[in-house]
């Protein structure tokens, strides 16, 4: 896998994690093997020197991933808080605002308690007082009419 980055999901860091964790193990036997073999003098550098150094390096590069994972780590977890912060403030707005809207609701209408049905048996009844009224206007209209056509007719008989 390549160097694992602050992008990278927290399975392809686990499983970077997991690899370097094997390689590391591997390099920490093979320094052990080779610092029990007795080593021979020899003038310059040995195979046994050239391979400790790979293994350092190897170790050295592996500790500098796992310093960049921490950082990784770190940001990542930041971001998730700020998230969550905002998340958590946005609740509570919203919250705030049902209670206002249950409130304003509880006053308007001299509602005791509000439940679950509150907002459809509010609109049955306005629903029910809409067609009372327009029968009453109907009703009004027509009589208003007749009264209308009745002076009409009187004021025509006296002309």
């Amino acid at each position: 896998m390549d160097k694992p980055s602050d992008r990278n999901t927290k399975a392809q860091i686990l499983s970077a994690y997991d690899d370097l964790l094997a390689e590391h193990k591997a390099l920490g036997k093979e320094l052990k093997e080779l610092k029990q073999k007795p080593q021979p003098i020899q003038a310059g550098p040995s195979n046994s020197d050239i391979k400790e150094a790979k293994i350092t390096d190897k170790m050295l590069g592996t500790i500098d991933t796992l310093n960049k994972l921490q950082l990784g780590f770190g940001s990542a977890i930041n971001e998730l808080s700020e998230k969550l912060t905002y998340k958590a403030t946005y609740l509570q707005d919203l919250q705030n605002s049902i209670s206002d809207e249950l409130q304003q609701l509880q006053e308007i209408h001299n509602i005791e308690k509000i439940q679950t049905d509150t907002l459809d048996n509010l609109i049955e009844s306005y629903t029910e007082n809409s067609k009372a009224f327009a029968v009453e206007f109907s009703d009004r209209q027509s009589t208003l009419s007749r009264e209308i056509q009745d002076l009409q007719k009187a004021w025509e008989k006296e002309n």
